[in-house]
């Protein structure tokens, strides 16, 4: 098991874990969710998600959001690799 502390705002601690565990992410991205499924058949569900989570819990956007750009992933992809799996 990985373990890091984080601290800061959602979006800090996203981008905290997306450095950290860039390659790691970047791997699992590539196999579980790019290897599983159709990113463009997944487009409307995110979206759809994402319209949900930022009305009841923004927070796990704005972590998202930080994991996606220190990370280098998408955010939709980073998203659903994070919801949908």
């Amino acid at each position: 098991m990985l373990r890091i502390e984080t601290k800061g705002n959602w979006r800090q601690i996203g981008c905290q874990v997306g450095e950290t565990f860039r390659q790691e992410l970047a791997t699992c991205v590539e196999r579980y969710f790019y290897g599983r499924l159709d990113v463009e058949k997944c487009a409307p569900a995110i979206k759809v998600l994402k319209g949900i989570l930022s009305e009841h819990c923004p927070e796990v956007i704005e972590e998202t959001q930080g994991m996606a750009h220190a990370a280098g992933i998408a955010p939709d992809v980073m998203l659903g690799y994070r919801c949908l799996l």
